[in-house]
């Protein structure tokens, strides 16, 4: 088990108050010299612990901003990359996918949890729990062309060919962005080349 910042700390302080006992039996010069290097290391360690702990505030801060900013705009992108990451490396991320399941289980028309909620499966590869999530989003958003692209990429992943080429058919048609476009288009080639329907690849 890792060990706390605070358990570290204290370790430290306990290593230069031992390291002070020892120096009350040494000659008064080199005494001096142990007594000065126990108050540098007690200095080090004590702005290190406040460092520390200040860095895990500020990247809590932040990944609670760009949580938000995922919350009014759910899709692929930093937002999405940098709460993912943050989550990840602090082991929070059962505890942010249990969060997110306990909001559409309270409010189950609400669609951007469900689209969050499948965007964080989707990032860990849970294709079929993905999925699962966005086509719940889809049907509470119905203009929006993310939730069935998004479901189409994990069907392509699962290697479900046939379900990928028509959830990226269904998301052209609801007229998604021009950039968003263009990567559905590849896409669909690509999926349709492999496939060996290469007039077809053609046509997109």
């Amino acid at each position: 088990m890792k060990p706390s910042r605070l358990g570290v700390f204290r370790k430290q302080i306990g290593v230069a108050m031992s390291t002070s006992c020892r120096a009350r039996s040494l000659p008064p010069a080199t005494a001096k010299v142990s007594w000065l290097c126990w108050m540098v290391g007690l200095l080090v360690a004590g702005l290190g612990f406040t460092y520390q702990e200040e860095s895990g505030e500020q990247a809590d801060e932040v990944a609670k901003r760009f949580l938000a900013v995922l919350e009014k705009s759910p899709q692929k992108g930093t937002a999405l990359d940098r709460v993912y990451s943050h989550h990840l490396q602090n082991g929070t991320l059962p505890a942010l996918i249990a969060d997110f399941k306990e909001r559409t289980e309270v409010n189950p028309g609400d669609g951007s949890s469900w689209m969050i909620l499948g965007l964080i499966e989707a990032q860990r590869r849970m294709d079929l729990q993905a999925i699962e999530a966005f086509a719940k989003a889809e049907r509470l958003r119905s203009e929006d062309p993310l939730p069935v692209f998004y479901a189409a990429r994990c069907w392509l992943r699962q290697g479900e060919m046939a379900k990928a080429i028509e959830g990226f058919e269904a998301a052209i048609q609801r007229n998604p962005s021009r950039m968003v476009l263009m990567d559905i288009y590849g896409q669909l080639g690509r999926t349709l080349q492999r496939q060996r329907r290469h007039e077809d690849a053609l046509r997109v």
